[in-house]
């Protein structure tokens, strides 16, 4: 009988903690960008700045910058179907080139510009995972959309706009 009641004592000390926890918002953060296009070349549609997670997607036609903030790490990025790729001397950047591109980064904690038309992105990271730069195209029809931490998603800014993610 002792052993119950010390067990259910434990219990109702463990519950609060645990909402507490849940309540300070644990979960990671996500973001997911569909179709993003530029007009312009030289400024990213997406650029997620010193974010530890899991990234993955492609990109129809363009260019992707991936700069390794953890280099001696055991991960590397991903890139398929490029036609170049640059590795910087002076930095642990890495510029890829192409059409019809994939890519997955995972691991490790990066920076990632992605430019060109046609961009799909997936990230997940831990809470407070980092900043994205998001900038849709004012010229074309069609700009994409994104959503970040699971709420509706938008269309990207015409006028590039700095976002959080998670936390």
């Amino acid at each position: 009988m002792r052993r119950l009641l010390v067990f259910c004592a434990l219990c109702a000390l463990a519950l609060p903690a645990s909402a507490l926890a849940y309540a300070r918002g644990s979960a990671d953060g996500t973001l997911v960008v569909r179709n993003g296009s530029s007009g312009d070349f030289s400024t990213p549609v997406v650029r997620l700045v010193a974010f530890h997670g899991a990234v993955f997607g492609q990109i129809d036609g363009g260019r992707i910058v991936i700069d390794d903030l953890t280099p001696n790490d055991t991960y590397a990025p991903l890139v398929t179907n490029a036609t170049a790729h640059i590795i910087s001397a002076d930095s642990n950047k890495q510029v890829w080139k192409g059409q019809n591109m994939r890519f997955r980064v995972d691991g490790g904690k990066y920076t990632i510009s992605l430019y060109g038309v046609g961009i799909d992105v997936n990230a997940v990271g831990e809470p407070a995972a980092g900043k994205v730069w998001l900038q849709g195209s004012s010229t074309l029809p069609v700009d994409g959309k994104y959503s970040i931490d699971g709420a509706d998603f938008r269309s990207l800014p015409a006028v590039g706009a700095w976002l959080s993610i998670g936390g």
